[in-house]
């Protein structure tokens, strides 16, 4: 019995010192993991600075420049265009027959 309490204490410290190279092992890749995610936080980061910064002015002007902007804007100038001039003369021809002039009748 005294011979295998060396044998199993060397065993245990032999067992001990496996587990703590492969927790060094797997340290390692927890720092490589760490430092590969922080870089893509950063670049995270810096895209989110850029959209709320130049990409909002980006996109605005690409939008105001754009032919489906200008084609709606112009769709709408037409159309109210159109309705002004509709209610324009309708005013009119209610005027004239209620013969409501500016001018004094001779």
């Amino acid at each position: 019995m005294e011979e295998s309490f060396p044998n199993a204490l060397l065993a245990y410290a032999n067992m001990m010192a496996a587990h703590i190279e492969e927790m060094k092992r797997h340290e390692e890749e927890v720092k490589t993991e760490n430092a590969a995610l922080r870089a893509k936080v950063e670049d995270l980061q810096a895209t989110k600075t850029w959209m709320l910064s130049e990409g909002a002015k980006f996109l605005a002007k690409n939008i105001h420049k754009g032919l489906e902007m200008t084609a709606s804007v112009a769709t709408v100038n037409n159309a109210i265009s159109a309705v002004g001039v509709n209610s324009g003369l309708h005013n009119d021809y209610i005027h004239a027959l209620k013969k409501k002039t500016p001018y004094a009748e001779s």
